[in-house]
Protein backbone atom coordinates (compact mmCIF):
# COMPACT_ATOMS: atom_id res chain seq x y z
CA UNK A 1 0.00 0.00 0.00
CA UNK A 2 1.32 3.19 -1.08
CA UNK A 3 1.53 5.78 1.31
CA UNK A 4 1.66 9.64 1.24
CA UNK A 5 1.53 11.87 3.98
CA UNK A 6 0.96 15.38 3.04
CA UNK A 7 2.41 17.22 6.39
CA UNK A 8 5.54 16.64 4.01
CA UNK A 9 4.64 16.44 0.68
CA UNK A 10 1.48 18.69 0.28
CA UNK A 11 3.89 21.47 -1.63
CA UNK A 12 3.98 19.02 -4.49
CA UNK A 13 0.79 17.71 -4.82
CA UNK A 14 -1.41 20.52 -3.85
CA UNK A 15 -2.50 22.54 -7.11
CA UNK A 16 -4.08 25.89 -6.54
CA UNK A 17 -7.47 25.82 -7.98
CA UNK A 18 -6.56 28.71 -10.38
CA UNK A 19 -4.08 26.59 -12.02
CA UNK A 20 -5.21 24.88 -15.72
CA UNK A 21 -7.08 21.20 -14.78
CA UNK A 22 -7.84 22.27 -11.50
CA UNK A 23 -11.49 22.48 -10.08
CA UNK A 24 -13.20 25.33 -10.91
CA UNK A 25 -14.15 25.74 -7.26
CA UNK A 26 -11.50 26.06 -4.97
CA UNK A 27 -11.69 24.75 -1.51
CA UNK A 28 -10.09 26.67 1.26
CA UNK A 29 -7.96 23.05 2.26
CA UNK A 30 -6.92 21.82 -1.67
CA UNK A 31 -5.25 18.14 -1.35
CA UNK A 32 -5.32 17.55 -4.94
CA UNK A 33 -4.90 13.86 -6.36
CA UNK A 34 -4.57 12.70 -9.74
CA UNK A 35 -6.38 9.69 -10.10
CA UNK A 36 -3.97 8.55 -12.97
CA UNK A 37 -0.91 8.57 -10.21
CA UNK A 38 -2.83 6.29 -7.79
CA UNK A 39 -1.51 2.84 -7.56
CA UNK A 40 -3.86 0.03 -8.23
CA UNK A 41 -2.89 -1.48 -4.41
CA UNK A 42 -4.54 1.88 -2.99
CA UNK A 43 -2.89 5.08 -1.91
CA UNK A 44 -3.17 6.17 2.20
CA UNK A 45 -3.23 10.27 2.32
CA UNK A 46 -3.06 12.29 6.14
CA UNK A 47 -4.67 15.26 5.16
CA UNK A 48 -4.00 18.29 7.90
CA UNK A 49 -4.80 21.69 7.89
CA UNK A 50 -2.36 24.18 7.92
CA UNK A 51 -3.66 27.43 10.52
CA UNK A 52 -4.06 29.85 7.44
CA UNK A 53 -6.36 26.33 6.32
CA UNK A 54 -7.90 26.02 9.99
CA UNK A 55 -9.14 29.65 10.44
CA UNK A 56 -10.19 29.98 6.49
CA UNK A 57 -12.38 27.20 7.84
CA UNK A 58 -13.95 28.63 11.03
CA UNK A 59 -15.05 31.83 9.50
CA UNK A 60 -16.89 29.68 6.60
CA UNK A 61 -18.50 27.30 9.15
CA UNK A 62 -19.42 29.97 11.13
CA UNK A 63 -16.69 28.47 14.32
CA UNK A 64 -14.28 30.73 16.60
CA UNK A 65 -11.10 28.43 15.65
CA UNK A 66 -10.35 25.47 14.51
CA UNK A 67 -7.01 24.20 16.87
CA UNK A 68 -6.86 21.20 14.42
CA UNK A 69 -8.05 18.95 11.68
CA UNK A 70 -6.99 15.78 10.26
CA UNK A 71 -7.98 13.23 8.18
CA UNK A 72 -6.52 9.80 7.85
CA UNK A 73 -7.53 9.01 4.37
CA UNK A 74 -7.67 5.85 1.98
CA UNK A 75 -7.92 5.88 -1.55
CA UNK A 76 -9.01 2.55 -3.41
CA UNK A 77 -9.96 1.52 -6.76
CA UNK A 78 -12.70 -0.67 -7.55
CA UNK A 79 -12.85 -0.86 -10.95
CA UNK A 80 -14.23 2.64 -12.97
CA UNK A 81 -14.30 3.65 -9.35
CA UNK A 82 -12.51 5.30 -7.16
CA UNK A 83 -13.24 4.83 -3.39
CA UNK A 84 -12.37 7.37 -0.64
CA UNK A 85 -12.48 6.40 3.26
CA UNK A 86 -10.95 7.27 6.26
CA UNK A 87 -11.58 9.52 9.34
CA UNK A 88 -11.56 12.95 10.49
CA UNK A 89 -10.68 14.51 13.91
CA UNK A 90 -10.81 18.18 14.58
CA UNK A 91 -11.13 20.38 17.90
CA UNK A 92 -13.15 23.51 17.50
CA UNK A 93 -14.02 26.41 19.58
CA UNK A 94 -17.77 27.23 18.84
CA UNK A 95 -20.51 29.33 20.68
CA UNK A 96 -22.60 28.24 22.79
CA UNK A 97 -26.43 28.52 21.84
CA UNK A 98 -27.17 28.50 25.68
CA UNK A 99 -24.53 31.29 27.41
CA UNK A 100 -22.95 32.63 23.93
CA UNK A 101 -19.65 32.19 25.57
CA UNK A 102 -17.04 30.24 23.46
CA UNK A 103 -15.68 26.68 23.91
CA UNK A 104 -13.72 23.66 22.83
CA UNK A 105 -15.17 20.00 21.73
CA UNK A 106 -14.03 17.04 19.80
CA UNK A 107 -15.54 16.81 16.53
CA UNK A 108 -14.98 13.15 14.66
CA UNK A 109 -16.86 11.26 11.80
CA UNK A 110 -16.11 9.03 9.31
CA UNK A 111 -15.54 9.69 6.04
CA UNK A 112 -16.76 7.31 3.36
CA UNK A 113 -17.47 8.73 -0.66
CA UNK A 114 -17.38 6.97 -4.10
CA UNK A 115 -16.29 8.29 -7.37
CA UNK A 116 -16.21 7.57 -10.73
CA UNK A 117 -14.90 9.62 -14.16
CA UNK A 118 -17.43 11.55 -15.64
CA UNK A 119 -18.60 11.03 -19.06
CA UNK A 120 -17.74 12.96 -21.85
CA UNK A 121 -21.32 14.31 -23.70
CA UNK A 122 -22.41 12.50 -26.70
CA UNK A 123 -21.56 14.00 -29.92
CA UNK A 124 -24.40 15.55 -31.68
CA UNK A 125 -25.81 14.77 -35.44
CA UNK A 126 -25.69 17.12 -38.33
CA UNK A 127 -27.63 20.32 -37.95
CA UNK A 128 -31.26 20.12 -38.64
CA UNK A 129 -32.46 21.66 -42.01
CA UNK A 130 -32.96 25.39 -41.65
CA UNK A 131 -36.92 25.63 -41.01
CA UNK A 132 -36.63 21.82 -39.82
CA UNK A 133 -38.94 21.68 -36.15
CA UNK A 134 -36.70 20.98 -33.73
CA UNK A 135 -37.90 18.52 -30.66
CA UNK A 136 -37.73 19.92 -27.36
CA UNK A 137 -34.54 18.20 -25.70
CA UNK A 138 -35.43 16.41 -22.33
CA UNK A 139 -34.47 17.49 -19.05
CA UNK A 140 -31.49 15.91 -17.86
CA UNK A 141 -31.92 13.48 -15.01
CA UNK A 142 -30.46 13.30 -11.71
CA UNK A 143 -29.51 9.83 -10.31
CA UNK A 144 -28.06 9.62 -7.35
CA UNK A 145 -24.58 7.80 -7.49
CA UNK A 146 -20.90 8.59 -7.26
CA UNK A 147 -19.71 12.22 -7.82
CA UNK A 148 -17.78 12.48 -11.24
CA UNK A 149 -14.29 13.04 -11.48
CA UNK A 150 -13.71 16.17 -13.12
CA UNK A 151 -10.38 16.50 -14.89
CA UNK A 152 -8.72 13.15 -14.04
CA UNK A 153 -8.36 14.69 -10.52
CA UNK A 154 -9.84 14.69 -6.91
CA UNK A 155 -9.44 17.35 -3.91
CA UNK A 156 -10.35 15.90 -0.89
CA UNK A 157 -9.24 18.93 1.14
CA UNK A 158 -12.66 19.36 -0.37
CA UNK A 159 -14.27 16.32 1.10
CA UNK A 160 -12.54 16.75 4.52
CA UNK A 161 -14.51 20.27 4.76
CA UNK A 162 -18.22 18.84 3.82
CA UNK A 163 -17.63 16.16 6.43
CA UNK A 164 -16.12 18.45 8.72
CA UNK A 165 -19.43 20.06 8.33
CA UNK A 166 -21.70 17.29 8.54
CA UNK A 167 -20.43 16.08 11.73
CA UNK A 168 -20.69 19.19 13.49
CA UNK A 169 -23.25 19.86 16.14
CA UNK A 170 -26.09 22.66 14.71
CA UNK A 171 -26.99 23.38 18.28
CA UNK A 172 -23.43 23.47 20.45
CA UNK A 173 -24.01 23.46 23.94
CA UNK A 174 -21.53 24.04 26.44
CA UNK A 175 -21.00 21.71 29.16
CA UNK A 176 -23.07 22.46 31.98
CA UNK A 177 -25.27 25.02 30.05
CA UNK A 178 -28.71 24.15 30.55
CA UNK A 179 -31.88 25.99 28.73
CA UNK A 180 -34.79 26.21 31.34
CA UNK A 181 -37.33 25.80 28.65
CA UNK A 182 -40.02 25.59 31.31
CA UNK A 183 -39.77 29.27 32.84
CA UNK A 184 -39.25 30.45 29.26
CA UNK A 185 -42.65 28.99 28.42
CA UNK A 186 -44.54 29.37 31.69
CA UNK A 187 -43.52 33.58 30.89
CA UNK A 188 -45.02 33.41 27.50
CA UNK A 189 -48.20 31.90 28.82
CA UNK A 190 -48.30 34.30 31.62
CA UNK A 191 -47.73 37.09 29.11
CA UNK A 192 -50.47 35.63 27.22
CA UNK A 193 -53.01 35.61 30.01
CA UNK A 194 -55.96 37.53 30.02
CA UNK A 195 -54.98 38.36 33.68
CA UNK A 196 -51.84 39.82 32.21
CA UNK A 197 -53.56 41.94 29.61
CA UNK A 198 -56.10 43.01 32.40
CA UNK A 199 -53.25 43.92 34.49
CA UNK A 200 -51.03 45.92 31.70
CA UNK A 201 -54.35 47.76 30.85
CA UNK A 202 -54.63 48.74 33.97
CA UNK A 203 -51.08 50.04 34.42
CA UNK A 204 -51.60 52.47 31.41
Amino acid sequence: MKSNDWRQTGKTRCAPAEKEGAPSVASLMPRIVKISEVPDTGLKIAAIADPAERAAIAAADGLVAIESLTADLEITKEGARIEVGGRLKARVVATCVVTLDPFETEVEGDIEADFVVAREPAPRGPRAARGARREPEPPPVILEGPEPILNGQIDLGALVEEFLVLNLDPHPRKPGASFDADAVLGAAEDAASPFAVLKKRTDE
